[in-house]
């Protein structure tokens, strides 16, 4: 939800024709290639029944126009905002501040390959209220030592993380995945959720997007169980809770870390990082099929 630097850069002129030469020649070359039609294997032929999905990065990601909502009032208000933002690490600096609040939870959770404050991990795990971890952070960067414009901007962000309805509403589906998903259900797949998420957002993101979850047979949200990723207890849970086998499980998440969680125990995972890469790797499992037809 902390866009990246680039996101205050100005664009450059020649970027944008490179790119525009870039599109037309791939458009060219796409309307030259035979298209590909995915074919969605049946569990009896692939070997596997059961699908796995995380939430956060594979199925739903935040806005583009959250983002802009939330700095730009900010800039606006501070114009002297805009300059520091170009040698200040928000997002880092914000979990700087997350990380002066002492927490309850020892087991760490991690995104992008790197560990979040332990704060998070009791907001995730349901061992503290949205409310409660908003008070405590916004306590955290009131006695810091950012300038008021600084502040404002971590003001914002904790608004934004940790009021449900807020960031419910910064979701999107990421369409592609959500088309996949459909297809494995439709195909005769289980299809399961495992996802580090509060209980009080989530609660309003299944009120947003009820069609896709009524898509889902089995869903575990840590912050209803009290368990995250990457605890072997939370995966344990669904093979246990719906008798499966690990075997016949893939397993699909953004992070490095859950996913060798998830390979200890013997689940098939595949570390998303584009719907194109998971495909592929779909592809190796025996679930997806590409049926090659030549136009004429």
């Amino acid at each position: 939800m902390i866009p990246q630097e680039s996101f205050i850069r100005k664009k450059r002129s020649w970027l944008f024709a490179a790119l525009a030469v870039t599109g037309m020649f791939l458009f060219t070359a796409a309307k030259k290639a035979p298209e590909a039609e995915i074919v969605i294997t049946s569990p009896e032929e692939s070997g596997f029944k059961t699908i796995v999905f995380d939430l956060g990065d594979v199925l739903f990601e935040t806005s583009k126009s959250t983002q802009k909502s939330l700095f730009i009032p900010v800039i606006l208000k501070n114009p002297t905002l805009l300059y520091k933002l170009l040698s200040l690490d928000a997002k880092k600096e914000f979990f700087n501040i997350l990380e002066t609040i002492p927490a309850e939870s020892k087991d760490p959770i991690y995104n992008k390959g790197q560990r979040l404050p332990l704060i998070l991990a009791d907001w995730m795990s349901g061992l503290k209220t949205p409310q409660d971890i908003k008070f405590l952070a916004d306590k955290a960067i009131e006695s810091s030592n950012f300038s008021i414009a600084e502040k404002n901007l971590f003001y914002g962000v904790s608004d934004l993380m940790f009021n449900p309805e807020k960031l419910a509403n910064s979701q999107s589906i990421v369409m592609p995945m959500a088309q996949l998903l459909k297809k494995l259900k439709l195909a005769g797949y289980q299809i399961c959720v495992l996802s580090n998420w509060d209980e009080y957002s989530f609660t309003e993101v299944c009120k947003k997007y009820p069609k896709l979850f009524d898509l889902c047979d089995h869903i575990l949200i840590s912050g209803k169980e009290k368990l995250s990723k990457p605890d072997p207890e939370f995966f344990n849970k669904l093979l246990n809770n719906l008798k499966l086998n690990p075997t016949e499980c893939i397993f699909i998440d953004d992070e490095p870390y859950n996913i060798k969680a998830a390979q200890k125990l013997g689940l098939k995972s595949i570390e998303h990082k584009s719907r194109l890469e998971t495909s592929k790797e779909l592809i190796k499992c025996g679930v997806i099929n590409l049926k090659v037809q030549v136009q004429e």
